[in-house]
């Protein structure tokens, strides 16, 4: 046999090999395996997710879960939706849906070993040890990434509607969001640099989003320019009231929800009304936008909804 004919042979052999025993192979820059248990997903940990069949008992410990997973499948395969999802000031899912899920999920390993799951999606927020604990008892976990940008919130429907069996219905979302943002960015592209409006998100804790945050992504596609980004702050620091002075924004977002369960309008009036912001533009024009935390808060495909009712409180009202 000539060595052409030896290395041909050789290569073949080990394809074969690769094939049977479904060893890694690099595809868009992520391990795969040629499996049909594997799906060649990644979670926020780096770790790949192995099921037989889609899940049928799926937990979810965040709002952005319940948001993709409803959409995706209703609630029929839900047994546990996150704290939140009742709450129809922070959930985007509608009260009489929720109710049908009636378990609202503790982030204990006793608790969600009781509710026998096979899937537990997870965000990155949650303990390790967790994480860790739920792995080691056979537990499914998925560890959903913290949202910076739009396109991220994309991929997390993408890969869990393959994992929950509804690629098409994940497509589908997905094809929504890029037709309402293809929209506002048309009316964008209208607006001049320098005649873009400045804002700045008051929030009952303190803090606002600054660089790298979903809410900045939100606000560069609406077309505004983020107040807080502009100062050099960093993701969800404290904003000091010589900033907000010093940013002098045209437009001011109000929230709506306290997830501590005092009193928003309160504390809203209670900043407002500082003497030593009365020369803000916002406050001097009566520039003050409520938007629903469920859209400002949002990392799920209604984070569209956010960029929306930005664009709209500050070029349409």
């Amino acid at each position: 046999m000539s060595i052409l004919s030896k290395r041909t042979a050789a290569i073949l052999l080990l394809s074969i090999l690769l094939l049977l025993s479904g060893c890694a192979v690099k595809k868009n820059g992520l391990s795969e395996v040629e499996n049909e248990n594997y799906f060649g997903l990644r979670d926020a940990e780096g770790q790949a997710l192995t099921l037989s069949v889609p899940p049928q008992r799926i937990v979810s410990l965040s709002m952005r879960g319940d948001d993709v997973l409803f959409a995706l499948l209703g609630t029929e395969r839900i047994a546990a939706f996150s704290k939140f999802a009742s709450n129809p000031l922070i959930s985007n899912i509608p009260p009489e849906a929720a109710a049908k899920v009636p378990e609202r999920a503790q982030a204990t390993l006793e608790y969600l070993m009781k509710l026998q799951p096979d899937l537990i999606v997870i965000p990155e927020s949650q303990s390790p040890d967790l994480v860790r604990a739920l792995r080691e008892m056979g537990m499914p976990v998925f560890v959903s990434r913290t949202i910076h940008q739009v396109e991220e919130s994309k991929k997390l429907i993408r890969d869990l509607a393959v994992i929950v069996g509804e690629v098409e219905k994940g497509e589908a979302l997905v094809a929504e969001m890029e037709r309402r943002l293809s929209i506002i960015a048309a009316k964008t592209a209208q607006i001049p640099q320098n005649e873009r409006v400045v804002v700045y998100r008051l929030t009952v804790s303190g803090g606002t989003g600054g660089k790298g945050t979903a809410y900045d992504d939100c606000c560069r596609l609406a077309g505004v320019v983020n107040g807080a980004a502009q100062v050099n702050i960093q993701g969800n620091q404290l904003l000091p009231k010589e900033q907000i002075i010093k940013i002098n924004p045209d437009v001011i977002f109000l929230p709506d929800w306290d997830w501590r369960g005092g009193d928003v309008q309160a504390y809203i009036e209670e900043c407002l009304s500082d003497p030593a912001l009365q020369t803000v533009k916002a406050i001097k024009n009566k520039r003050l936008r409520p938007i629903p935390d469920k859209h400002m808060l949002s990392s799920s495909q209604h984070i569209v909804e956010c960029v929306e009712d930005i664009y709209r409180a500050c070029y349409e009202e």
